[in-house]
């Protein structure tokens, strides 16, 4: 009886870890500051992976969400990069809380959504042939007249279905991780 518990405990644990993973570790410094933001710029989010249009991706992910929350007037990533260029403003790699501040005061909005893309592609896991797909960034939304972040999140998120050895597209699991953050979070 005993070795029969050990295998069916063996199985259970194999298929739960090889079911992917969400992790999601969130900061609001309070309800109210996140009720007074009317308007959002979505800026540029840096790209730390080996994919090129990661950060892209997902700004317009974010600025995707948040627009049909129907809550905020959104700016999104390519009008903010239109504006700022329009104006000479360079952007640099990253964007820290001082230039969201500014680029915030430019646009005439509340907040600027800020963000790093830092995982973006498809890894193998061990024993299984087929690879899943795997993302993870960091956001954080800065109070224009303040310059604090008033909410942050990071996220790691992967899937794999061993019950039909399928795998979700990358771009779909961004997608998922992108709308739990904002469902759960505005």
């Amino acid at each position: 009886m005993k070795p029969i518990r050990t295998i069916l405990s063996g199985v259970l644990i194999f298929l739960i870890a090889s079911c992917g993973h969400f992790y999601q570790r969130s900061y609001v410094q309070s309800p109210e500051s996140l009720q007074s933001i009317a308007s959002i710029a979505v800026a540029p989010f840096e790209n730390l992976t080996q994919f090129a249009e990661a950060g892209k991706l997902l700004s317009d992910l974010f600025s995707s969400e948040l627009t049909k929350l129907k809550k905020y007037n959104i700016v999104d990533r390519s009008m903010v990069e239109r504006r700022l260029k329009e104006k000479n403003y360079k952007l640099g790699k990253s964007i820290d809380r001082s230039t969201a501040k500014d680029i915030g005061g430019f646009l005439g909005v509340d907040a600027v959504l800020i963000g790093s893309a830092t995982e973006y592609s498809y890894q193998s896991q061990p024993g299984i042939r087929q690879t899943e797909p795997a993302i993870g960034f960091s956001v954080r939304l800065v109070d224009v007249k303040t310059g604090m972040i008033i909410w942050a999140a990071s996220v790691s998120r992967s899937s794999y279905d061993v019950f039909t050895f399928e795998r979700d597209p990358v771009n779909a699991v961004a997608q998922a991780a992108v709308e739990a953050v904002v469902g759960s979070n505005f």
